[in-house]
Protein backbone atom coordinates (compact mmCIF):
# COMPACT_ATOMS: atom_id res chain seq x y z
CA UNK A 1 0.00 0.00 0.00
CA UNK A 2 0.95 3.12 -0.74
CA UNK A 3 2.06 5.72 2.27
CA UNK A 4 -1.04 7.83 1.80
CA UNK A 5 -3.29 5.02 2.59
CA UNK A 6 -0.83 4.23 5.77
CA UNK A 7 -1.17 8.20 7.10
CA UNK A 8 -5.20 7.67 6.19
CA UNK A 9 -5.47 4.98 8.38
CA UNK A 10 -3.58 5.90 11.33
CA UNK A 11 -5.61 9.24 11.47
CA UNK A 12 -8.70 7.69 11.04
CA UNK A 13 -7.55 5.12 14.04
CA UNK A 14 -6.25 7.91 16.27
CA UNK A 15 -9.11 10.07 15.19
CA UNK A 16 -11.90 7.32 16.31
CA UNK A 17 -10.56 6.30 19.48
CA UNK A 18 -9.51 10.24 20.82
CA UNK A 19 -12.95 10.95 19.79
CA UNK A 20 -14.09 7.57 21.50
CA UNK A 21 -12.38 8.44 24.72
CA UNK A 22 -13.29 12.11 25.31
CA UNK A 23 -16.82 10.83 24.87
CA UNK A 24 -16.45 7.97 27.26
CA UNK A 25 -15.21 10.41 30.20
CA UNK A 26 -18.54 12.44 29.52
CA UNK A 27 -20.60 9.32 29.63
CA UNK A 28 -21.64 8.99 25.90
CA UNK A 29 -20.40 5.78 23.43
CA UNK A 30 -20.04 5.76 19.44
CA UNK A 31 -21.89 3.63 18.14
CA UNK A 32 -19.55 1.48 15.95
CA UNK A 33 -17.31 0.76 19.10
CA UNK A 34 -20.14 -0.66 21.57
CA UNK A 35 -18.68 -3.45 21.60
CA UNK A 36 -15.92 -2.33 24.20
CA UNK A 37 -18.32 -1.96 26.48
CA UNK A 38 -18.75 -5.26 27.54
CA UNK A 39 -15.19 -5.42 28.56
CA UNK A 40 -15.47 -3.25 31.43
CA UNK A 41 -14.43 0.24 32.06
CA UNK A 42 -10.34 -0.31 32.65
CA UNK A 43 -10.21 -2.72 29.42
CA UNK A 44 -12.49 -0.35 26.92
CA UNK A 45 -10.32 2.81 28.39
CA UNK A 46 -7.09 0.80 27.91
CA UNK A 47 -8.06 -0.10 24.01
CA UNK A 48 -8.69 3.28 23.44
CA UNK A 49 -5.78 4.46 24.52
CA UNK A 50 -4.15 1.70 22.66
CA UNK A 51 -5.88 2.73 19.83
CA UNK A 52 -4.98 6.28 19.94
CA UNK A 53 -0.87 5.15 20.23
CA UNK A 54 -1.45 2.84 16.96
CA UNK A 55 -2.64 5.63 15.26
CA UNK A 56 0.04 7.96 15.93
CA UNK A 57 2.66 4.89 15.16
CA UNK A 58 1.35 4.08 12.34
CA UNK A 59 1.37 7.91 11.16
CA UNK A 60 4.84 8.21 12.12
CA UNK A 61 6.25 5.21 10.31
CA UNK A 62 4.27 6.13 7.02
CA UNK A 63 6.26 9.31 7.02
CA UNK A 64 9.33 7.84 8.48
CA UNK A 65 12.53 7.46 5.74
CA UNK A 66 13.17 4.59 7.24
CA UNK A 67 15.90 4.17 3.77
CA UNK A 68 19.50 3.40 4.76
CA UNK A 69 20.56 5.23 1.44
Amino acid sequence: MKRSYWTLIGALLFGVCALSFILALVGVNLTILKFLNSIGSFGSITIRIVGMFLGIIIMYLSKADLSND
